[in-house]
């Protein structure tokens, strides 16, 4: 163990523990970060790493926390040189309608002033990857990048301003009289005063340090990366979450599927074939694709469909950020920028209450 005293200690080495570390970085401080095997080891290394902006059919309670994150993603790709550090991308994007149900949700949550509406025949004019019949669909811009490689520049730039990681597993919370003391790991306290809770789904290690109930279960997701002779550019969805994105590199990521099945990440055939039936219903150009890796991990979601992120309730100097579910990636910057914020100023600039540990979850 490198440190025995640490302003602020951050625990979880995902994207959203990436992202409270650099803004914390960039505030001046220097923040620790724990992590047990390595850095974007669960969903932030295998997401598909699509930021798709806000939509009517979004939950509303999401727009701000969103729509402030992509508009920090444009800044840093700005600033970190994210085209050639992370894949950063604008793509053309199609969001196509299987029916005709389909078809009027999609003209009434996402058609907007940004976005344009397809009919079938101009969808096939495009020879791009949708092939197959559809009832039209919604075009629009939206960005990708590649998670992995994102998460890791996180890192380096916390590094290289004063912060550190090491790759320790964290056994307990030193907790006297409500207020946070240290961080026990099996090489010893790392004493602080201040720590943020940013393990994904596995929250119920700190639930019982902390004596709380943390809602969040993990919904595993698999993803098909192949090779595809000449594939097409950019990428397409539907309203059930499938999808094919042509990454810069040449992969083709198909995905994706949504299964309560606890902490499993075993890849499975089963998983495969529902992805590829489900593409298939749109496109032929996967007939020849070749799997060059299968890929699943464990998203965090709460019963509500909503991050949590703030202090812990009653006990002073611990926060949580968790429970992003699919949208991870797209809304960590403004989640990393609101827990700094917070832990620096004790305020932050987005209104956090709808995301408060101690709200009502009601099911959505």
């Amino acid at each position: 163990m490198q440190n025995n005293y640490a302003d602020i200690v951050i625990i979880g080495g995902g994207v959203i523990g990436a992202s409270v570390a650099y803004f914390l970085s960039k505030q001046g401080a220097n923040p620790f970060l724990l992590e047990e095997e390595n850095i974007a080891r669960g969903a932030s290394g295998k997401a598909g790493g699509i930021l798709t902006p806000f939509t009517p059919a979004e939950t509303p309670e999401l727009k701000d926390l969103l729509t402030r994150s992509l508009v920090l993603h444009q800044e840093l790709a700005e600033q970190l040189d994210g085209k050639n550090r992370y894949d950063y991308r604008k793509y053309e994007a199609l969001t196509v309608a299987s029916n005709q149900d389909d078809a009027i949700k999609l003209r009434e949550e996402r058609l907007t002033t940004e976005t344009e509406w397809l009919e079938n025949n101009e969808i096939q004019a495009m020879h791009g990857w949708v092939n197959r019949e559809t009832h039209g669909g919604v075009r629009f811009i939206n960005h990708q990048l590649n998670p992995e490689a994102f998460t890791k520049k996180l890192m380096m730039e916390t590094v290289d301003r004063g912060g550190a990681f090491d790759f320790l597993e964290v056994t307990g919370l030193l907790i006297n009289k409500n207020k946070v003391e240290g961080v026990k790991t099996k090489d010893g306290t790392i004493f602080t005063e201040k720590v943020v809770l940013a393990t994904g789904p596995w929250i119920q290690k700190p639930e019982k340090w902390l004596d709380i109930k943390i809602p969040i279960f993990p919904l595993k997701g698999e993803i098909l990366r192949m090779q595809v002779p000449n594939p097409p550019a950019n990428g397409f969805s539907d309203l059930r979450g499938n999808y094919v994105l042509t990454k810069p590199n040449g992969l083709v990521f198909v995905g994706t599927t949504e299964d309560a099945v606890g902490f499993n990440i075993r890849t499975t055939h089963n998983a495969k074939e529902r992805i590829l039936k489900s593409i298939s219903h749109y496109t032929s150009h996967l007939k020849d694709a070749v799997l060059v890796e299968q890929t699943a991990c464990l998203r965090p979601v709460s019963r509500d469909n909503l991050p949590i992120i703030g202090e812990v309730t009653n006990i002073k100097g611990a926060y949580i950020a968790t429970g992003h579910g699919r949208k991870g990636i797209a809304l960590s910057l403004a989640t990393g920028e609101a827990i700094s914020e917070l832990i620096t100023t004790g305020e932050s600039s987005l209104d956090l209450n709808d995301f408060r540990i101690n709200r009502s979850f009601k099911v959505k």
